[in-house]
């Protein structure tokens, strides 16, 4: 079989799902990030003293890492923002903890559920950058594997979470390594950091170093569909891959 760009592969072949599509596929970052703030209760942001709206309207703020958040309310010509800096932060540090698995908002088995579409969306994103650095012929190998059935349908989120969870750089994460199927899981990232966090870093992977060598590295893994089965199968304890 010939080897297809990405976009051209019917979107249910990668494991794609109806709200993957939705939140992902048709909207830009901006609009994704507008979509994780309106998941908040209103009783929400009442508590942190910020106005639903300033909420929605710094969205990119609020969904990015710490780290950014001073850079861009001094590179910002808004001076509201500069205004409300100092509670932005502090709203920052209380959604990473309230977001928490079994922690705050986490308690609500709804809230719980939105976040876990949201971080399978955010893996499908980073499985699609993965796939793209690939060398030819593991991308061929992989559709031949897909088309055929042989590998799961969802395969490359599996993947992405097999290959770059155990690589978070937050000091709590450091430092694990993989021992057969036994690792740091994409649910235990946001145990750890939180929702909002651990989305912030999924999205920055792409862009760390030696990314493109990592991924090639590891894609024997993506390439073994037994052991990309039993792994999925291992996984799904820890998060719903195998939901639907």
């Amino acid at each position: 079989m010939p080897t297809k760009d990405i976009k051209e592969i019917p979107p249910a072949k990668l494991g794609f799902e109806g709200f993957v599509l939705d939140y992902a596929w048709n909207n830009d970052i901006s609009e994704r990030n507008k979509y994780i703030i309106s998941l908040f209760p209103n009783d929400f942001w009442k508590s942190v003293e910020i106005s639903c709206d300033d909420a929605t309207k710094y969205a990119d703020i609020l969904c990015q890492s710490e780290e950014y958040l001073p850079k861009n309310v001094a590179e910002s010509d808004d001076e509201y923002l500069e205004e409300i800096a100092s509670k932005l932060y502090s709203t920052y540090h209380v959604m990473r903890v309230s977001t928490i698995w079994n922690s705050g908002l986490m308690k609500d088995k709804n809230f719980q559920d939105k976040c876990a579409e949201i971080a399978r969306g955010e893996l499908q994103l980073l499985e699609m950058a993965m796939f793209s650095v690939l060398t030819s012929e593991n991308k061929k190998i992989f559709l031949n594997q897909v088309f055929s059935s042989e590998a799961p349908p969802y395969a490359l989120r599996v993947w992405a979470d097999y290959v770059c969870t155990p690589n978070a750089d937050h000091d709590i994460l450091a430092g694990d390594e993989k021992s057969g199927f036994l690792r740091t899981h994409l649910s235990k990232v946001i145990e750890k950091i939180g929702f909002i966090s651990t989305i912030a870093w999924l999205r920055e992977l792409p862009n760390c170093r030696n990314f493109e060598n990592l991924v090639n590295a590891l894609s024997e893994f993506l390439l073994d569909s037994k052991g990309l089965t039993n792994y999925a199968q291992f996984d799904s304890v820890f998060f719903p891959y195998t939901k639907k």
